[in-house]
């Protein structure tokens, strides 16, 4: 367990998924677990699953109240996924809009390698995507490292359809200070994302969290394996989005009140590249939180809801 009740549910899965899988012949113990709990956390979410082809791209997403003006849009970042963001979730407000897709190449979303997944693609897929199922905006997008980077190009593109920009750990800028990924990348010419075998995944999380969530080890592994079933995927979108399309030049352009939150302890994406979002975003409000890494929103859900909260204007929790 994670200090300060951060860590998730799988106390209370673990031995209900162990004795269920005497009747789940198909499923490894591992994946089985994974997707109880995914379930479990968009339930308690108040989310359901949906899925929807627009312009041929079949997309799985998660939502509540589309009927309901000024959606709030969470991205996931570069090899997540929605599911990442439930936690976080749970500390918005329940009664309001809320659309958190997994973007394509991405989870349960379609992969074509015939596709362009730089920025600019996913960007205007993600605006096809809001248009289809018809979620009310103006918008207060969320974005995370990847997701970040689209939800500031999107902010760029249609400033009309977003109402507030939040951008967490965020890439789309040169960093002024080479964070560990970068350092790793430069010297071994491979990124930590490579994951070939079960070996290289523990690594790819303590460069990814500082703040670990517990995970059972064949859940772990079940992971491990995902990823290394879309190695090659995952290769070929990091070499269409890495050090492309950034932004620097064109963050004075944004007029939308905008929140930067950081965690100090990324290793991914340096700390210091906040400072660039802030002195770029006129007016934008600036957080990093201390002895977090590069996903506050799932080392720390309550703690970083509560900050967005904030930024928002919305009642604290």
């Amino acid at each position: 367990m994670l200090k300060n009740g951060r860590g998730p549910l799988w106390q209370g899965l673990l031995l209900a998924g162990l004795l269920a899988l005497t009747g789940v012949a198909s499923a490894s113990p591992g994946s089985f677990l994974y997707e109880q709990n995914r379930k479990m956390e968009a339930w308690l979410a108040d989310l359901e699953e949906h899925t929807v082809t627009v312009k041929g791209v079949r997309w799985t997403y998660y939502a509540r109240h589309l009927d309901k003006t000024g959606c709030e849009v969470l991205v996931h970042g570069f090899t997540a996924e929605a599911a990442n963001w439930f936690r976080f979730a749970r500390h918005l407000d329940k009664d309001s809009c809320l659309v958190v897709p997994d973007l394509p190449g991405f989870g349960r979303s379609a992969y074509d390698p015939a596709w362009d997944f730089a920025v600019p693609a996913q960007t205007a897929r993600l605006h096809d995507f809001l248009q289809a199922i018809k979620a009310q905006g103006p918008y207060h997008l969320v974005g995370s490292s990847m997701g970040g980077h689209i939800a500031l190009t999107y902010t760029l593109k249609y400033p009309g359809e977003v109402a507030s920009l939040a951008l967490v750990d965020a890439g789309g800028v040169q960093s002024p200070t080479p964070s560990d990924h970068a350092k790793q990348l430069k010297a071994s010419g491979r990124t930590a994302f490579d994951i070939r075998s079960r070996e290289d995944f523990p690594p790819f999380l303590a460069m990814g969290m500082h703040e670990q969530p517990w995970l059972p080890g064949i859940v772990r592994d079940h992971l491990a394996d995902e990823f290394i079933a879309r190695n090659a995927r995952y290769m070929s979108i990091f070499k269409a989005i890495f050090g492309k399309d950034l932004l620097d030049e064109r963050l004075r352009e944004v007029t939308t009140p905008t929140l930067v939150l950081w965690g100090e302890r990324d290793r991914l994406l340096h700390v210091s590249m906040a400072d660039v979002f802030r002195r770029g975003i006129s007016g934008s409000r600036t957080e990093v939180m201390k002895d977090i890494g590069h996903l506050p929103f799932l080392e720390a859900p309550a703690e970083s809801a509560e900050i967005y909260r904030r930024f928002r204007g919305l009642p604290s929790r």
